[in-house]
């Protein structure tokens, strides 16, 4: 580099010099000639960059060769810092460095309202909550302190979730999903096609659970399913006793399975928001940035603020620009996961008994209505009391006679008939009858009717 004093008059030409001091020199460069006589020809050779913004240069004498720093704003107001070698040097570094330029450099950057209204407010000037809203809409309320108005507390305030995240660097997928969970449908965890499979291999019937839903179901079993109960733990009964439910009341077990999605994707998306929520919910503690409540509302005092501008050194940013900054490096996200397992956060039961009660007194007016069946209360009076002796599809001797043998297949509500199987041993035939409730006494008590 060239000596400062060599070619002097070369080398301010094309500046305007602002301080200059016996250790110090501030000078504004507005053409590219004399950039060569401080060695910065890297800012020379890239003049084209420069030339829309206003370009500035500290001249530190104290040093020989002179330490040159190069300061320019562009056209945005933004303001970038540059060591001599062309490696960047922070805001707040340069303000440390030269104290003496204070002035001349916080000249440069851009200030913005809430960064002018808070260090007003440090300085004793009172302002109103609806000041301070007029200007940062992120601020919700405020107290001033006359005693210390540094200490005056300031209330921030988001929409919601979402609202909050746009201060992260978030992946695309996490902010899909925070985006589908905060909706207004929720994310669909569970959908039909899932639980309706489900159901038909018998894994439903937990929806009837309950003393009272038990035994209603098992009153209408003994009609549509006679021999079988709810209270089973056999894979393949509870698959029949579902897919025969849903044979004879579709539109009832449909409205049980829909509700049952419903409360189930309601309470999952209630329990992936809490989650976001939680993760959250305290990452500006580390500021001095607390929550406070319900919903998305923290308090923090101007001193925390005006601190929190000189740690990031600029003051041209809103508060939730500001955020932004000091959280650029903070990691948070993961919930796509959430949509393989998630909690389900209070499920309704309330609402899932009330339609599983509706769903059974419709199945229960649905057989008395019908004309499907002969009677009813008949019908229900000859199941219990065969079903009560007699299992099916279970081979039984008849009471009076070893040789005579009877299975039991079906017992049906359309005429109140039971279907057996008759075995003579003796003369090895076998044949299938169709009896009503007298026939089959007859079965059990006169055996020589069948011989």
């Amino acid at each position: 580099m060239a000596d400062i004093d060599n070619g002097k008059n070369n080398a301010y030409e094309g500046t305007r010099i602002i301080v200059n001091t016996e250790d110090l020199m501030f000078l504004e460069v507005l053409a590219p000639d004399s950039l060569g006589y401080f060695g910065l020809d890297w800012v020379k050779n890239r003049y084209d960059r420069f030339r829309d913004g206003n370009l500035y240069l500290i001249v530190d004498k104290r040093e020989l060769p002179v330490n040159v720093k190069v300061l320019y704003t562009d056209t945005d107001g933004e303001f970038f810092g540059y060591y001599q070698s062309g490696d960047t040097i922070k805001y707040s570094e340069l303000l440390l460095e030269y104290p003496e330029l204070v002035d001349q450099i916080t000249a440069l950057e851009p200030v913005s309202e809430i960064y002018d209204a808070l260090l007003s407010i440090s300085e004793g000037q009172e302002l109103s909550k609806y000041n301070l809203r007029n200007i940062d809409d992120l601020v919700n309320d405020f107290k001033f302190n006359k005693r210390s108005p540094r200490a005056s507390s300031v209330m921030l305030s988001f929409d919601d979730v979402d609202d909050i995240l746009e201060i992260f660097d978030v992946e695309d997928e996490d902010k899909w999903f925070v985006r589908v969970v905060t909706s207004y449908d929720g994310y669909e965890f569970e959908y039909w096609d899932n639980v309706h499979d489900d159901w038909l291999q018998g894994y439903g019937l937990d929806h009837f659970s309950g003393v009272e839903n038990e035994t209603r179901i098992d009153n209408i079993l003994k009609v549509i399913l006679p021999g079988h109960s709810i209270n089973t733990n056999d894979d393949k009964e509870r698959q029949l006793i579902c897919n025969t439910l849903e044979t004879f009341f579709p539109s009832e077990i449909e409205e049980v399975l829909d509700t049952y999605i419903h409360e189930q994707n309601y309470c999952k998306t209630r329990g992936a928001l809490k989650e976001i929520e939680s993760d959250v919910s305290n990452l500006f503690e580390p500021y001095n940035i607390f929550k406070v409540g319900e919903g998305y509302n923290y308090v923090t005092s101007v001193k925390t603020l005006l601190s929190l501008y000189e740690n990031v050194g600029s003051k041209k940013y809103t508060l939730k620009e500001l955020l932004a900054e000091i959280n650029k490096d903070t990691e948070v996200g993961g919930w796509a996961e959430y949509t393989y397992e998630t909690d389900c956060l209070d499920f309704d039961q309330v609402t899932m008994d009330r339609t599983v009660s509706r769903a059974l007194d419709s199945m229960e007016e649905g057989l008395e209505d019908s004309d499907k069946f002969e009677d009813i209360e008949e019908f229900k009076k000859m199941a219990d009391f065969i079903l009560s002796k007699y299992d099916l599809n279970r081979n039984y001797e008849t009471p009076k006679d070893s040789n005579i043998r009877f299975t039991i297949h079906e017992l049906d509500p359309s005429d109140n008939s039971v279907l057996v199987t008759v075995r003579n041993l003796e003369k090895r035939t076998s044949e299938k009858r169709r009896l009503d409730l007298e026939g089959f006494n007859n079965l059990l008590t006169q055996q020589e009717l069948f011989q």
